[in-house]
């Protein structure tokens, strides 16, 4: 039996059914592209010198009010955490 002896019905069915298959296809494989987000902490820091301000991430034992022993970049001096937060970095796949 060839595809022209078929009743229209069936041949829609058929096409629908392709067409479902190929969006089903489409969609999962254009969700694997997607962005994610990732939170990670971070430590700002400002020297006691030249009062140069950066940052970097969270160590274990950070504290606001902490004293970093030559700690700053840009002259080599002590400096002071002054604040601890989370940012959401976009990390594709």
């Amino acid at each position: 039996m060839s595809i022209s002896g078929l009743d229209p019905f069936t041949l829609i069915t058929i096409a629908l059914a392709l067409f479902v298959l190929a969006y089903i296809a489409a969609l999962s494989l254009g969700g694997r592209r997607k962005e994610m987000k990732v939170k990670k902490t971070f430590t700002k820091l400002k020297c006691v010198n030249c009062d140069h301000e950066f940052e970097r991430e969270f160590r274990e034992g950070d504290y606001v009010g902490k004293k970093v022993e030559n700690g700053c970049p840009k002259c080599d001096g002590d400096a002071l955490i002054t604040a601890i937060y989370i940012k959401e970095l976009e990390v594709n796949r």
